[in-house]
């Protein structure tokens, strides 16, 4: 049920079917004369012993008529150009403070939690420039993000893995094999932390 209301003696209710169902409405007020489910007027019985009314919601299925989607001039928008080789993060603030208000200690040697930056909700996103040595061959990574949340991680703009999330988890670490790597080449790992707007601890 959506919403109940009580409009010139009669009671409106508005909800969501997806069979047809019996209803019953316990203390509807004297006041109300008629009952109404989405607009529609029902009819109703009243039970002489409790006051009870009991009525039916009737549901039909709709018809849905679907166009061939193969066949459809699909678009798209890239809403993660983070990951092009020639982004420019120049301007993106630098995760450069030593402390935290945050009250678990830090575990990095500067702070990566999004609140010590002014960051606090919607989904964060991270960049990380290195030169590779040539002896890499996985990356660890610890993200929270609250209840719910997932996150994903690319190598430059080669997609390496993702947490998908699950509800009883508000942190989770991971290690991704990464691809061999040249020695003396530059690389950026991007990882985005997608919380779902929940206002917990964010790191990596």
């Amino acid at each position: 049920m959506r919403n109940i209301s009580i409009e010139r003696g009669a009671l409106y209710i508005y909800g969501d079917v997806n069979f047809t169902v019996p209803i019953k409405v316990i203390g509807a007020p004297n006041s109300a004369k008629d009952i109404y489910f989405n607009g529609q007027k029902l009819s109703f019985t009243t039970d002489i012993v409790t006051g009870e009314w009991a009525s039916t919601l009737q549901y039909s299925p709709p018809t849905i008529n679907l166009p061939d989607l193969s066949s459809l001039d699909w678009k798209y928008v890239d809403n993660l150009p983070k990951i092009q080789p020639d982004y420019d993060d120049s301007l993106w603030t630098s995760a450069n403070k030593t402390t935290t208000n945050n009250p678990l200690d830090l575990s990095t040697p500067t702070s990566l939690y999004g609140s010590d930056y002014g960051y606090n909700t919607g989904a964060l996103l991270y960049r990380v420039h290195f030169t590779a040595t040539g002896d890499e061959s996985m990356f660890y990574v610890e993200t929270q993000g609250g209840t719910g949340f997932g996150s994903s991680v690319w190598l430059n703009s080669t997609y390496i893995g993702s947490w998908p999330g699950v509800d009883s988890h508000s942190s989770h670490s991971d290690n991704y094999p990464l691809p061999n790597l040249e020695a003396g080449q530059s690389y950026v790992i991007i990882v985005v932390v997608d919380n779902n707007g929940l206002n917990e601890n964010r790191i990596l």
